[in-house]
């Protein structure tokens, strides 16, 4: 990749690694609290464990054809999700499932919140006349049961992400590439911004909050000023790499928890790790 876009706020990301995940695509990435490792979720139906200070795999674990996969705030868990009907929650300690959520449909993404008091869900739906009224879903952490709800509207939403303030959630949206900010209750639409020209796929926040990721079908990736929002930095493929069929769309985004790393994956099955 290569950046085509000038930085105001000096967040410049430069390529650290670029190396093969996941066959067929690399759809979701979720930094372990510590920073010590990444869990990588795709269409290959495994989940993946990598050590960020060499980044080579460390262990493969039975996951799900499209997977999402995402850390419990307090690392002591990690959950896993996908086109199958039931996610499956690892201990860390040891890799052993230790609960299944029970998902009619399958999971198109989730999220702890930050206080890790819930998981929030969307499941995929494939019926063209309903899945633009797919709501949000909220479940309970530690019974894996599903508590409520919420209408976010006609806008199908592809992946959610929060704050690490827990203040405020972000959806993305397909394919209208739109990205739509919410209070963290998904009570109140806050504010609707254009991130892609294709559907908007990934979502991360910084954990200062000041920047979100967004990755989309466009092969773009993006850095939005969370106050202005006002697209800080731009990450596109260059004519070489598309040439040679790199990337099909940033399916994916997700920084470190200290904020100096930021991991894109996409449909090429590359996970690529910057330095910001």
């Amino acid at each position: 990749m290569r950046d085509d876009a000038s930085d105001a706020s000096g967040m410049s990301p430069g390529r650290f690694a670029s190396f093969p995940a996941h066959e067929n695509g690399v759809t979701s990435a979720s930094f372990s609290p510590n920073g010590a490792t990444l869990a990588t979720g795709g269409y290959d139906g495994v989940v993946r464990l990598w050590d960020t200070n060499s980044w080579r795999e460390t262990q493969a674990l039975p996951g799900h054809r499209r997977g999402h996969v995402a850390f419990a705030p307090d690392g002591a868990r990690l959950i896993s999700g996908g086109l199958h009907k039931d996610a499956v929650v690892f201990d860390t300690s040891t890799w052993e499932v230790i609960g299944v959520l029970a998902a009619s449909g399958g999971v198109w993404s989730l999220a702890y919140r930050p206080d890790g008091s819930q998981i929030v869900l969307i499941e995929p739906n494939e019926d063209s006349e309903e899945r633009a009224h797919r709501p949000v879903e909220f479940w309970d952490p530690h019974s894996l049961t599903m508590t409520g709800t919420a209408n976010v509207g006609t806008d199908d939403a592809y992946a959610v992400a929060f704050s690490t303030n827990g203040q405020f959630a972000t959806l993305a949206h397909a394919p209208g590439g739109s990205v739509s900010l919410w209070s963290a209750d998904f009570a109140r639409r806050l504010h609707l911004f254009q991130a892609h020209n294709l559907a908007a796929w990934g979502l991360a926040f910084a954990p200062d909050g000041k920047t979100l990721a967004t990755g989309g079908a466009d092969n773009v990736a993006r850095l939005w000023d969370t106050a202005s929002w006002e697209m800080r930095h731009e990450i596109t493929y260059s004519e070489f790499e598309e040439a040679m069929g790199y990337n099909n769309g940033v399916l994916c985004a997700a920084f470190s928890p200290d904020g100096s790393l930021l991991v894109t994956g996409g449909l090429d099955g590359m996970l690529t790790v910057w330095r910001l």
